[in-house]
């Protein structure tokens, strides 16, 4: 195994060094059918070495990962695998945290799904952290032709924020039958970088009962683009919550016990 993996990192190296600096800029599809630019290669390298390093059981194992390896978007038994034997031996490990990105649908000042997302925090369970993303109001509309490095500062944050969460949580409202456009704008963003692939989503749905299909058209869409990109659905977090703006209060957050148990 030692040999097959020497030969085939300098086969990959000699590729990579005749690569014409234009072919940088293209984008290459992986069997799941997302796409992303060429270059995110040489991430994507870096993980195959330092795990196959690990399987040689060579005297470097995860504890001996450079720290920004390993809050690189590298799934999560990787990252506790190296937690663990970190702390192995000398004292007891931190409690483990999962990161939550919670991503609102809506631009609203006042809105429900935002709310929602804004409460999450106060009944998650020890152990969960969660970071209310902000910035759906301030992307570029996407352009195919723009989704290369350097990306768009404000696009670049948003693919940071999915790498560095273990999950994701949307709360979007309906909008014409579909989803808010400048949601979809957001969802499509996403495309082609890859950082959402085989990742766990779920989302809540508060619209309102008086909504003609509660909801039910855009998050038939939200799945159709969430499977697009690979994302892995967890259909038992997935809730239905209906709830109207009576419900939230003056610090925007949700005030109704009852809503407020569904959320757990």
């Amino acid at each position: 195994m030692r040999s097959e993996l020497s030969a085939s990192t300098e086969r990959f190296r000699n590729e990579l060094a005749s690569m014409p600096e234009q072919a940088w800029q293209r984008r290459v599809r992986v069997l799941a059918g997302a796409e992303f630019p060429a270059a995110q290669l040489l991430d994507r390298w870096l993980v195959e070495i330092e795990l196959h390093h690990t399987d040689l059981d060579a005297g470097y194992g995860p504890e001996q990962w450079p720290s920004a390896f390993a809050h690189m978007p590298l799934p999560e038994p990787m990252r506790t695998q190296r937690e663990d034997r970190r702390w192995a031996g000398t004292q007891e490990p931190p409690a483990a945290s999962v990161r939550i990105l919670l991503v609102s649908g809506s631009t609203r000042a006042g809105s429900t799904n935002t709310a929602v997302l804004r409460t999450a925090p106060a009944v998650a369970p020890e152990g969960v952290a969660s970071v209310l993303y902000d910035g759906l109001a301030s992307l570029p509309a996407f352009n195919p032709d723009d989704d290369h490095e350097p990306l768009p500062p404000t696009v670049a944050n948003l693919r940071a924020q999915l790498a560095a969460s273990d999950a994701v949580l949307f709360c979007t409202p309906e909008y014409a039958g579909a989803l808010p456009g400048s949601f979809k704008n957001l969802l499509d963003w996403t495309v082609g970088g890859g950082e959402i692939y085989g990742k766990p989503v779920a989302w809540i749905n508060v619209s309102s009962v008086a909504a003609p299909t509660g909801g039910a058209d855009a998050h038939a869409s939200l799945a159709k683009v969430l499977g697009y990109v690979g994302a892995d659905i967890t259909d038992a977090a997935c809730a239905r919550a209906p709830m109207t703006r009576s419900a939230v209060g003056p610090d925007g957050a949700v005030t109704d016990p009852h809503v407020r148990q569904q959320l757990t």
